[in-house]
């Protein structure tokens, strides 16, 4: 006579927890495939971001030589136009001397003016680089990477 065999729950639940495990790791290995596969669209995206950026250090470089070079204009514009204000003040100037210098004064005040318009929108340009620069900069190392994992394969290709 044939008995049942009888199954304890332990037995049950140890071998659905080894099949659990089991799947968990297929799944494991294959969510790490599917991610190495996509590899060459990474690269094309870190391409695309990355080529022409500037590293954070050559952004910041950049920026206060910006800086640096838009303080010393804007120095000189002040200049001529306290030269301008100075000249003014000259004893025994007839009043079409002093339109002269107002009107030379003017200009001056207006190119400093506009001067000051088209450099604040070069170092809005420059900060917000330095930003892109910092936010794209830790993705280079996985991006360098990537481009010699592309140059490995093209070269054994061409053998």
């Amino acid at each position: 006579m044939n008995h049942p065999q009888v199954v304890h729950m332990d037995e049950i639940n140890a071998a659905v927890a080894r099949g659990i495990a089991q799947a968990q790791e297929v799944h494991k290995i294959n969510d790490a495939k599917k991610a190495d596969a996509g590899w060459r669209q990474e690269l094309e995206e870190l391409t695309a971001r990355l080529t022409g950026l500037p590293t954070e250090d050559e952004a910041e470089a950049r920026l206060s030589n910006l800086e640096a070079a838009v303080a010393s204009q804007v120095k000189q514009h002040e200049a001529r136009l306290a030269e301008c204000r100075k000249a003014l003040k000259t004893a025994f100037l007839s009043p079409l001397e002093a339109t002269l210098i107002n009107e030379k004064a003017e200009r001056v005040a207006f190119q400093l003016a506009d001067f000051r318009r088209a450099s604040d929108m070069q170092l809005r340009f420059a900060k917000q680089l330095l930003e892109t620069a910092k936010e794209w900069n830790p993705k280079r190392e996985r991006w360098q990477e990537l481009r010699q994992r592309a140059a490995s394969i093209d070269k054994a290709i061409q053998v």
